[in-house]
């Protein structure tokens, strides 16, 4: 069974390295390998577009990933990392003995600036440099996890519950792909964090209990030499337990193209309970990233400077027509295989005619893009140039508006009973007259 599962293994290798340098035959919808993580997310950060995902909302343990949210506090507690110190004590090392947990190789009585503290959490995941940290910022530990907390609500992380500040297992301390995008992506935005998850390689200087350490990155994929290492891969942190399995999250930057990548609770162990010779976060990650790369690209399928419809006009000094155009550039990432013309157009105008005066840039509607029945999105129509309005033709409307009018009708009954009455007055009048005048002129007689 054990030499069934080295062949399996080292076939696996060999495929897992030549897929990193030859590309995919055709476009795909779905990764060309089985994503074997319990959870997993891959999102564009350029367009916010999630490009995979599976299981993003179950709890897991996140691990060593935790200190990414303790990193995240010390950037914002502390202004000058250079010349604020802390000191290692006993109480700092009491939860690590004996677990066989990672530690960035940090004595006892050492006193360190908060950025040595800073790259031994993030390089070598030293858990001994997150206990330091959580209690000289909390201080103390329990106040520190407060903040921790407290700092997940702010983010909007809501199925997020903290109760160390380096990973290592509780029950109570779990997270989601979806929660860890979101704070991964926040950190991402801090320069300092940034610049720390990109290096490979840290040096702790000496001190009075030791002497000086060279810390080295357990992102694999970062490595050169390395099955795993692409070179497109910027960050960010991983993270190992028996009960969280594999886990890491990263970034990654290609020809303009920007991704985060969430992986958690990839298995140690294959189907038949034998340990993989490699790691499966790593694996499920660039097999991700490289498909990603090879399978979507961006199609631009609005420009603001090309109309595409007209719109009736009425008013108009000149033109009884206007041109409309996209309010803005509209840019989707879509499989490779899409072009414009697979992309749906449905224009939403007025049945009405505009009525003039109009402004170049005024909104008159919205052009909505589907494909394949669904909508990928929606962006407004404006006019693309100004239009006069004619006194003649609004006036002139605007008279024979009044005289359909209910109220134009009524008044206009009105008038003619009027003059009926008029009339038919000025006949009885006339006829009373005329009587009048003919028994005067019998009077005379």
């Amino acid at each position: 069974m054990r030499k069934i599962s080295l062949f399996l293994s080292m076939l696996l290798i060999f495929v897992f390295i030549s897929t990193g340098t030859l590309g995919a035959a055709a476009a795909s919808d779905q990764p060309d390998e089985e994503i074997l993580a319990h959870s997993a997310l891959l999102i564009n950060t350029d367009t916010g577009k999630v490009v995979y995902s599976k299981n993003t909302q179950d709890k897991m343990y996140p691990a060593s990933i935790t200190k990414i949210m303790t990193a995240v506090l010390l950037l914002e507690s502390v202004q000058d990392l250079d010349n604020t110190t802390a000191t290692a004590t006993s109480e700092d090392m009491e939860d690590l003995y004996g677990t066989g947990a990672s530690t960035a190789d940090i004595r006892i009585g050492e006193t360190l600036t908060m950025r040595d503290y800073l790259h031994a959490m993030l390089i070598p995941s030293g858990n001994e440099a997150a206990n330091i940290v959580a209690n000289a910022l909390g201080p103390g530990i329990p106040a520190f996890v407060e903040k921790m907390n407290a700092k997940a609500q702010e983010l909007g992380m809501k199925n997020t519950h903290y109760v160390n500040p380096h990973g290592m297992f509780d029950e109570q301390q779990y997270t989601t792909a979806e929660d860890i995008a979101i704070l991964a992506q926040y950190a991402m935005k801090i320069d300092t964090f940034r610049e720390a998850v990109s290096q490979i390689r840290y040096t702790l200087p000496a001190t009075d209990y030791a002497d000086e350490r060279l810390l080295v990155t357990t992102n694999m994929m970062m490595e050169p030499g390395t099955v795993y290492y692409r070179d497109y891969i910027t960050g960010i942190k991983t993270g190992s337990l028996p009960e969280a399995g594999k886990c890491v999250v990263s970034t990654a930057s290609q020809d303009g193209y920007n991704y985060l990548c969430v992986i958690l609770g990839a298995p140690t162990e294959d189907a038949n309970g034998e340990s993989y010779d490699y790691n499966m976060a790593f694996y499920d990650t660039v097999h991700l990233y490289d498909w990603a790369f090879e399978n979507f690209a961006n199609l631009t399928m609005l420009d603001p400077d090309t109309p595409i419809n007209e719109a009736k006009v009425k008013y108009g000094k000149d033109q009884d027509f206007v041109h409309v155009a996209p309010q803005e550039k509209f840019t989707a990432l879509l499989p490779s295989y899409v072009t414009e013309d697979d992309v749906q157009k449905i224009i939403h105008l007025p049945e009405e005619p505009l009525a003039a005066p109009i402004q170049a840039g005024d909104v008159v509607g919205s052009v909505e893009l589907k494909l394949k029945d669904e909508t990928i999105g929606e962006v407004s129509l404006v006019a693309k140039e100004t239009v006069e309005r004619s006194k003649w033709l609004y006036y002139t409307d605007m008279f024979q508006q009044a005289l359909g009018s209910i109220w134009a009708k009524i008044i206009l009954i009105i008038i003619v009973l009027l003059i009926a009455i008029y009339i038919i007055y000025a006949v009885l009048v006339n006829q009373k007259n005329k009587k009048y005048k003919k028994i005067r002129r019998r009077k005379k007689l």
